[in-house]
């Protein structure tokens, strides 16, 4: 994958080997524009559903404002890209720069897998940028004066859980946020496998009004609902090979200053186990939400 970065404006990272979410810009920023590219070196993965790392890093003696990424890859080679900040990274070899691990959580043990076995990140842990099924660059917003009083993040929501055969379902889930922050909300990705129709979240008010973010064919608590119809003979799980299925939402928001919330992801266990109208944090769900949730109109 490769990211256009023009070394100004709003969103303050430093590249550090996956990357290194910066708190703290040094200096002032540098105000050229450069492409900086993160490409996965020459590797070939020999089994299916295989997860990947390799990390990057950058002088710590400037501050980057990264303002639009541009993906390099194509669905007919790579699943999905997702691009992390570590405040440590999950392994590195001294003498290896590029090295590559295999950082699957997704990604299956006891494979035969030739690459060391390492999680994504040791410690802190970021989603800074999700990828899938050839979706378009991403172009951030405009940053406003000062440029070091704001600060980007993702929340990522999902679930778990199992499609039953032959029917269509909704695989739902909720997020409470507890800090007393006001994010604001400027876009957001989804992700499903093959049984997905479509996916939509929402910000529920505490008055009870829900306000659409987006839909794809927060704030007090944010709900997500994936669309799936499984065509299969057999029950679908949720998991992380291409025959599994996924219900993702990506939330990209910004917030004043420089606390993003607390929460990266959240996640239920999907069915059968959980749905909107069993949460007692949403109340009752309005049959026009109901509606608005699994139709693409």
């Amino acid at each position: 994958m490769g990211f256009s970065s023009r070394l100004r404006k709003l969103y303050s990272v430093t590249i550090f080997w996956i990357l290194w979410l910066s708190l703290k810009c040094m200096l002032h920023p540098v105000s050229a524009e450069i492409k900086l590219p993160l490409l996965m070196p020459d590797v070939q993965p020999k089994v299916k559903d295989f997860y990947l790392c390799t990390a990057f890093q950058m002088p710590r003696s400037f501050c980057s404002y990264i303002v639009e990424f541009q993906p390099n890859a194509t669905m007919h080679t790579a699943h999905h890209i997702l691009l992390f900040g570590c405040s440590v990274v999950g392994y590195r070899e001294r003498d290896t720069p590029r090295a590559v691990w295999d950082c699957g959580e997704m990604g299956g043990v006891g494979r035969g897998s030739q690459y060391r076995r390492a999680p994504i990140c040791s410690e802190g842990s970021h989603i800074i940028y999700a990828w899938a099924r050839d979706a378009p660059k991403l172009t951030l917003p405009e940053g406003k004066k000062p440029i070091l009083s704001e600060r980007a993040g993702v929340l990522q929501l999902g679930t778990d859980g199992r499609i039953p055969a032959h029917k269509e379902e909704h695989v739902e889930t909720e997020c409470m946020i507890q800090d007393q922050i006001e994010i604001h909300p400027f876009a957001f990705r989804t992700h499903t496998h093959q049984l997905g129709k479509l996916v939509a979240g929402y910000v529920v008010k505490p008055n009870g009004q829900w306000l659409l973010i987006g839909k794809h064919d927060l704030l007090k608590p944010q709900a997500t609902r994936c669309t799936m119809k499984n065509f299969r003979d057999v029950d679908t799980e949720v998991g992380p090979t291409g025959n599994d299925e996924m219900c993702n939402f990506y939330l990209m928001y910004y917030v004043e200053g420089d606390r993003i919330v607390s929460k990266q992801d959240c996640f239920s266990p999907g069915l059968p186990i959980y749905r909107w109208c069993w949460d007692s944090h949403l109340g009752s769900i309005p049959n026009s939400i109901d509606k608005d949730a699994s139709t693409s109109k």
